[in-house]
């Protein structure tokens, strides 16, 4: 009976929080590509990064993704792909992403970059009474900017600017509804002492909910977040870091989430592990802790880049 209460809750605030439930700032704190198409111009960051995020609640779980970024630096830019499969207890879904980018070098010894994006999705609907649609893919596409000096970087993305879907039909009601999200990534390094270093990092996110079939300019709905993570690099091999979080949608109850993570560093491989827990204040529920657990490879001279990668 818990269970089915959570799915129900779920199936009831799943317009307002569904990419809340397959996102964090916690899975993009070391690779910002899946955030930022522009980000694979950064050269030190060539490799991949692999993230699981979900609960473990039943075996109906209430939310899973696995999300896996994939760039390489080139010359004058960066190529990347995004791959995420994510799964709750009412859709599946597939979404392939690659992206390009081109690199500036700016006059103060800082970088530019720009990046376009393209996805490819692939939506596998549950039959259940949740839903009578059918599976159906759809393209979309979106851009960014991002700017780094030496320990201070910034970025802005729009993605799903551009939406179109083949084989779901237009309903008059519970039609496929999605996020295009616009998004500033802010954050930077301080030195404390020569073996402590601050990594404070902010994610402001506004969203427009709209329904498939097509993207149009009428919206069903709007989502904001905010979140704000402080991470303390020791030895630039243990990072540990704190996150708070506060998501307020049009229609709906305000969301609050904490988490906390934990990364070990070896040269250039890195393992990390985090959870989050969601809950919604104003109504006193909790939703299921989320936990994080991401690897990632770069591939460079060995050496460890300095100042530290941060972003």
């Amino acid at each position: 009976m818990k269970h089915l209460f959570l799915l129900l809750l779920l199936a009831v605030a799943l317009p307002g929080y569904a990419q809340e439930f397959r996102t964090s700032l916690l899975q993009y704190q070391m690779n910002a590509l899946a955030l930022n198409p522009a980000y694979s111009s950064y050269a030190a960051a060539t490799g991949f990064e692999a993230t699981y995020l979900g609960n473990f609640v039943s075996q109906n779980t209430l939310s899973r993704s696995v999300l896996v970024n994939m760039q390489g630096a080139t010359e004058k830019g960066g190529l990347g792909l995004t791959c995420q499969f994510y799964q709750n207890a009412f859709l599946g879904e597939v979404n392939l992403r690659p992206s390009w980018s081109r690199r500036y070098q700016l006059t103060n010894g800082g970088e530019f970059s720009f990046g376009l994006v393209a996805g490819l999705n692939y939506f596998d609907v549950a039959n259940n009474f949740f839903s009578n649609n059918n599976d159906f893919v759809s393209l979309d596409a979106g851009f960014g900017i991002y700017y780094r000096l030496d320990r201070f970087f910034a970025g802005i993305s729009v993605l799903n600017f551009l939406e179109k879907s083949a084989g779901l039909e237009r309903l008059a009601s519970n039609n496929q509804e999605r996020e295009n999200p616009y998004s500033l990534h802010v954050g930077g390094i301080f030195r404390l002492s020569e073996d402590l270093d601050l990594k404070p990092v902010a994610l402001l996110r506004y969203a427009n909910i709209y329904e498939l079939p097509d993207q149009s300019f009428t919206n069903v709905g709007h989502v904001a977040s905010f979140d704000l993570q402080a991470s303390v690099i020791v030895q630039k091999t243990y990072v540990v870091g704190v996150l708070y979080g506060l998501t307020d949608p049009s229609s709906g109850v305000p969301t609050n989430r904490f988490g906390i993570s934990a990364m070990y560093i070896l040269d250039r491989f890195r393992l990390t592990y985090a959870y989050q827990n969601n809950n919604q204040s104003d109504s006193r529920t909790s939703l299921p802790t989320t936990h994080i657990i991401s690897a990632g490879y770069d591939i460079g001279s060995g050496e460890i880049e300095e100042p530290f990668r941060f972003f």
